[in-house]
């Protein structure tokens, strides 16, 4: 992947445990809302019970959401590249201050010019 090659050591590292520390704080609540709602030993996936103690059905869970929070935080900081980052320039360009921005802007044409 462009994003992750072009980075250095603590860019990388920096993106990943932004990445894994939002995935873990949000599997901590979605363990505790669902397991508020369900017993963990009253689980019957697909009609069969679960032949495991209620500490590894707790384990196993906070794992799950952990893994698909963080597949859903990996998702959107890959979605929200720059341009610049998608085309295979730096991996974190800053984006322009507006004051850059309006310079490049060429001033209004006089009236009634440019119009044939």
């Amino acid at each position: 992947m462009v994003l992750i090659e072009s980075m250095n050591r603590t860019e990388r590292t920096y993106l990943i445990v932004r990445v894994l520390w939002s995935a873990f704080l949000l599997a901590a609540i979605g363990e505790f809302v669902f397991f508020a709602v369900f017993d963990p030993t009253q689980l019957h996936p697909f009609g069969v019970p679960l032949e495991v103690s209620g500490q590894w059905i707790y384990t196993g869970m906070f794992f799950f959401f952990w893994g698909l929070t963080a597949a859903a935080a990996a998702l959107t900081m890959f979605l929200q590249r720059s341009r610049a980052q998608v085309n295979g320039s730096t991996a974190f360009s800053q984006p322009q201050s507006a004051s850059h921005r309006e310079r490049e802007v060429k001033a209004p044409l006089p009236p009634g010019e440019g119009l044939g």
